[in-house]
């Protein structure tokens, strides 16, 4: 049995194929946007078909694959009556809002369950939720691959890997709005900022501010006319709000840390104007650098962006795959897979986060235990093997009539 996975360079796509392949199935890659992110939709669309119409063998497509949702893709598949398989693996992600979602060749997987939630009532046989995992055998591989000098480079107090999203920052570089409404705005945001865990932009906005915020980037986030909803809020709320509330929130707690401890801080994003003590790194490399940083931090810090309302980012799960200790903010699913303060640890605010590197630095031995504890949770319920495996035994009871 052969699938189609078309491939853009998620740092996803190695682990989703390996594991493809450990359940017997050949996978044929369509990469061209790997390298060519100009690709159209119309572009998309001729690459699928030129697979779909290959008569070269006798063992046709089981379903195409795709991290994240692409509409045209999904067309294509409906044309042709072939299972359109996804997997969320980012939030904001307006495509998944395309009325092609309601096509009966899907099968979405959404790693957050307010997407979810969302979008089932409208394709209820053929969306699913499906939480992300970690590639422990991956990291094993890396880790035990690693020389002394490595090991001690990366060796941190505390160390946050990631972006603060000041290059791209959607609410920094808006064209002018009307006074009252930028107003309403930054008061929104702070109240934002005092809660973690909760997302209340969206729903919190008026219909007027929604509409002038999303109109103000016309060419960024062209709302399309051809969605199941009125794209106004969640364009304003989720991507340029909840976007720029995650950068405050990212520089705020890792200046309030630094003024207390050693933070070691490795992103691709310039540093905001007066941004003063992390010890700031360039970015690193996902697959060889960045598991060694989670297994030498003492503490690894993550901070879910407010767009991801309800489900756990792909960093936990590596975090604790590579044996590391985990303090992230709380989320809504995070008590379905995890027990804090066994497994890992959560903080509900900025002074949670300060007290609790404070005390987990402290104290060693129960660091050590709660990171022991969580990388055994993920090596036994969380990897792509079980991921997949629930994947494909749902592929195969929703098959197309």
């Amino acid at each position: 049995m052969r699938i189609l996975f078309y491939r853009y360079n998620s740092i996803c796509e190695p682990d989703i194929l390996e594991a493809f392949r450990y359940y017997g199935l050949s996978v044929i890659a369509e990469t061209t946007e790997m390298t060519r992110k100009s690709l159209s939709d119309a572009d998309r669309i001729s690459l699928i078909q030129n697979h779909l119409d290959d008569t070269s063998s006798d063992d046709p497509y089981l379903f195409v694959f795709s991290i994240n949702f692409y509409p045209a893709i999904s067309e294509i598949c409906q044309i042709y009556s072939v299972p359109y398989v996804c997997w969320t693996v980012d939030s904001p992600l307006a495509e998944i809002y395309s009325k092609s979602v309601t096509n009966s060749c899907n099968r979405l997987f959404l790693f957050d369950r307010q997407q979810y939630e969302d979008l089932h009532a409208l394709n209820p046989e053929c969306i699913f939720h499906l939480p992300l995992c970690t590639n422990p055998s991956r990291w094993d591989r890396v880790l035990t691959g690693s020389g002394k000098n490595d090991r001690q480079r990366f060796t941190s107090d505390i160390s946050f890997v990631g972006s603060l999203y000041t290059e791209k920052d959607p609410w920094l570089s808006m064209p002018a709005v009307p006074d009252y409404i930028r107003g309403f705005a930054d008061g929104l945001t702070e109240a934002q900022l005092q809660l973690v865990g909760c997302s209340i932009l969206s729903d919190s906005l008026t219909d007027e501010a929604a509409h002038t915020i999303a109109a103000a980037h016309p060419t960024q986030f062209a709302v399309s006319e051809d969605s199941v909803m009125n794209m106004d809020r969640y364009v304003a709320g989720e991507h340029i709000l909840g976007m720029h509330a995650s950068s405050l929130f990212r520089i705020r707690a890792l200046q309030t840390l630094s003024q207390k401890f050693a933070v070691d801080l490795y992103t691709n994003s310039p540093a905001p104007d007066a941004f003063d003590g992390p010890h700031i790194h360039g970015p690193v490399s996902t697959l060889t650098e960045m598991p060694l940083i989670f297994a030498q931090s003492r503490i690894n810090l993550n901070m879910t962006v407010y767009p991801i309302r309800s489900g756990l980012s792909l960093r936990i799960w590596d975090v604790l795959g590579c044996g590391g200790f985990l303090l992230t903010g709380q989320q809504p699913e995070l008590n379905d897979y995890f027990i804090p303060g066994r497994d890992l640890e959560t903080f509900s605010s900025i002074e949670e986060m300060l007290d609790k590197c404070a005390f987990y630095l402290a104290h060693e031995d129960i660091r050590m235990r709660i990171a022991a504890s969580g990388r055994q949770k993920v090596l036994k319920e969380h990897t792509y093997l079980h991921r997949i495996a629930r994947m494909l035994r749902i592929v195969a009871e929703h098959q197309i009539t």
